[in-house]
């Protein structure tokens, strides 16, 4: 469980690209069926929108939901494993988002996207709109 107290809303942003300091990342999932074959994937861009880096995982048997929250989750990870502090976190789930934003204990995240998730300045949203979140 992850306990994401220590992220505060600082604010809300529309469809800017992100400050230079910071990484903004479009992730998405997809299941064929209910369960189905699945995969996700996330693509890690600059502000000046140039590709900085990018994942695509093959899934088992999943739902759509298990796919967006484990791209979300995988996107994290990377960028703490890459030394990127400020990300931008970008998803079409209106759901995975809702999570993160009331720092939900519902969701079992992964053990190494818990030091990444209280360490890293995040924002949250889904294509046009986005929560700004800060340590």
């Amino acid at each position: 469980m992850v306990d994401l107290v220590k992220l505060r809303l600082l604010g809300v942003w529309f469809g800017r690209p992100p400050a230079p300091e910071w990484i903004k990342v479009n992730t998405d999932g997809v299941a064929l069926g209910s369960p189905g074959m699945g995969g996700c994937r996330g693509v890690f861009l600059t502000c000046r929108s140039f590709v900085k880096a990018c994942f695509a995982v093959p899934l088992d048997q999943v739902i759509a939901f298990e796919a967006e929250l484990l791209a979300a989750s995988l996107a994290i990870n990377y960028v703490w494993n890459l030394g990127w502090h400020r990300i931008w976190l970008e998803s079409d789930s209106s759901y995975v988002v809702h999570l993160l934003l009331i720092r939900s204990d519902q969701v079992t995240w992964r053990v190494s996207s818990l030091a990444a998730l209280h360490s890293l300045d995040l924002v949250y949203g889904f294509p046009g709109f986005s929560y700004f979140q800060g340590r």
